[in-house]
């Protein structure tokens, strides 16, 4: 089943055109004689992904591309035909010709219904070219006004005229220093008008991927296409075609066909409650280019390399769902040592249901072998809680409120927001 993905604003343009290099580049025939399952694994990807046009055109992204502003939509457009392996589809572009100067409400309701019903016939025409539809990936960020404004609008949207199809909102969290004077207001807003239509937040700190760029991959001088290039091969590793992982057969390891609905299975194994749907996301190896040949790629090694990461800082989070997708070499059959014992588990789940693990005999791209975490527990609820505090404290002062009630956000919306989120983080300290 295919998946569409949103590219929302500059951020999640800009994530999305190397998410979709990082999966043509993931496809690629590996060296060798050719094999059957290889070919396999090409061919699910590329029906996900992408829409192969009769003939030998080049595969399109199953993508629409939203901003306000042309410069970056005409970028990344440019740079997948220069890439000669992939493209974005004619028509796929909605652009505009000024921003949103970083107002979530302009974003909201300033466009109108024109732009919005002009992405929603780019939307309509992505999925009229998918045999069946899966759902939507959207990509954006929260601390600016059209990818968080005008991007939860259209998520809205698609919710209404979508119903049954999934919809997983890649988040991109701002760094907590500050990247605009009102990214609080911002993030508030975006989370708590999701929270209703989305089934899933997957939330991408900043930070965190700075701090991965700077000493694990030791980048000298850290860039956001840094950031996008490590955020879209973790997204990678979790979204490109997996197999349930089950206990092989006696005459050898499991087999199994790729899973059809990928996106729902993830969606139903990490949300088994329609109000605790927020998810972060960990990866392992994450080593820089020069060490990656001379590296020895041991699955206990990087399991309790994941282990550690995903249990730090103390006290360790309390889980609701975690996912684990292996990738290389006998990921079939690898002992899962600690990351099995499932940590602190939320009471009421069960605990053959804490963990679901899949599985891909191929490497991944640069790598010889790699693991990748999906968790829906309490360590992503401290940002969350970083920003409504900080934001409400500016509330409660009226900092710049004017400008978000200029564009028809009341101070009740600003009200109502901070009391969803309040109740969602909550629900959260209680597991």
């Amino acid at each position: 089943m295919s998946v569409v993905a949103l590219q929302l604003g500059q951020c999640g343009n800009q994530l999305g055109s190397t998410w979709f290099e990082a999966l043509i580049h993931d496809v690629r025939p590996a060296p060798g004689p050719p094999r059957t399952d290889d070919a396999c694994y090409r061919e699910a990807a590329l029906e996900r992904y992408f829409h192969s046009p009769a003939g030998s055109g080049l595969p399109e992204a199953r993508a629409v591309l939203v901003d306000m502003e042309r410069k970056v939509v005409a970028r990344s457009v440019a740079m997948a035909a220069r890439s000669g392996e992939w493209r974005y589809a004619d028509g796929a572009a909605v652009c505009r010709t000024s921003g949103s100067a970083n107002n979530w409400a302009y974003g909201f309701a300033g466009p109108g219904e024109h732009c919005l019903s002009e992405a929603m016939e780019s939307v309509r025409a992505q999925v009229e070219r998918c045999d069946r539809l899966s759902g939507f990936l959207a990509m954006m960020s929260v601390a600016g006004g059209t990818g968080s404004g005008l991007g939860t609008r259209l998520c809205i949207r698609l919710r209404d005229a979508y119903p049954k199809a999934g919809l997983l909102n890649h988040l991109t969290w701002p760094y907590s220093t500050g990247e605009v004077i009102v990214q609080n207001y911002n993030a508030v807003l975006t989370l708590a008008h999701l929270h209703g239509c989305s089934d899933a937040l997957l939330v991408q700190q900043n930070d965190r991927t700075h701090r991965v760029c700077a000493q694990l991959l030791r980048r000298p001088a850290v860039s956001f296409s840094h950031l996008n290039a490590v955020v879209a091969a973790q997204l990678a590793g979790a979204l490109l075609p997996a197999r349930v992982r089950r206990d092989p057969p006696a005459g050898g390891p499991a087999a199994g066909a790729y899973l059809h609905d990928q996106l729902g299975e993830l969606l139903q194994a990490l949300v088994p409650h329609p109000e605790l749907k927020l998810l972060s996301l960990h990866a392992v190896p994450q080593l820089p280019e020069s060490s990656r040949d001379f590296t020895r790629y041991d699955w206990k090694g990087l399991l309790q390399e994941l282990h550690r990461e995903t249990q730090s800082p103390a006290p360790p989070p309390t889980s609701l769902a975690r996912l684990l997708v292996l990738r290389g070499p006998d990921a079939h059959a690898t002992p899962l040592g600690e990351l099995a014992a499932g940590g602190s588990l939320c009471r009421w789940v069960p605990p053959e249901a804490a963990l679901a693990v899949w599985s891909e005999r191929r490497a991944p791209t640069g790598y010889g072998k790699s693991a990748t975490l999906l968790a829906n527990d309490t360590a992503v609820i401290s940002p969350v809680e970083h920003a409504v505090s900080k934001a409400w404290r500016m509330f409660v002062s009226r900092a710049y409120v004017h400008q978000y009630t200029h564009h028809g956000v009341s101070e009740e919306d600003f009200l109502d927001s901070f009391t969803l989120l309040e109740q969602v983080i909550a629900s959260y300290r209680q597991l």
